[in-house]
């Protein structure tokens, strides 16, 4: 993490215990003249972490009554024989839209937040995550005139490296490439 100030407040609760207890736990010792280098940047680090916490969370804005998704639900094994969605839904602008992608069906990752709608994000770590803003690719999808019919799965947290999904994921890909399965 870059520390953008090493100003440290007058209220900064960090001192040099924090710091031994920290190196104690991770097996770790300094020579004595490092000291007082690594509690200012423990010190800053805390600061800037601090500032930030208090920061108003930003969401941007989301056109649910031009964007509606409807229809909204979990594939069911019976039509998602390959496993390839990870939630089926129909958005669109109800606005007439001549946009570069008028007509275009379109699927988002399932990594990507679409207002109301689950994201699994190829993992059960985190459940029941609803995001209540659309990302920007969902917005400039729907406002150039896509429409999106689902979302498809993703590798666990989009890693391909970490995943037990990316061979199974790997063969819908390439048999989808020759069949055109993801359509609705």
């Amino acid at each position: 993490m870059s520390l953008p100030s090493l100003a440290i407040s007058s209220e900064n609760p960090v001192n040099e215990r924090h710091l031994d207890s920290i190196l104690a736990r991770q097996g770790q010792t300094l020579r004595p003249n490092e000291k007082a280098e690594y509690s200012l940047l423990l010190k800053a680090f805390h600061d800037v972490t601090a500032s930030v916490a208090k920061l108003h969370d930003y969401e941007p804005p989301t056109y649910l009554e031009r964007h509606p998704s409807t229809d909204v639900y979990f594939s069911n094994p019976e039509d998602n024989n390959l496993g390839a969605w990870a939630w089926r839904f129909t958005a669109k602008d109800i606005l007439p839209n001549e946009g570069i992608l008028s007509g275009k069906t379109i699927v988002m990752e399932d990594n990507i937040s679409v207002t109301g709608v689950n994201c699994l994000q190829g993992t059960d770590a985190f459940t029941g995550f609803v995001p209540t803003a659309d990302a920007t690719v969902v917005t400039r999808t729907l406002d150039e005139g896509g429409i999106i019919f689902g979302k498809v799965v993703c590798e666990n947290l989009s890693m391909a490296g970490t995943s037990s999904l990316l061979p199974r994921v790997q063969s819908i890909i390439l048999h989808s490439a020759g069949l055109n399965i993801l359509r609705p």
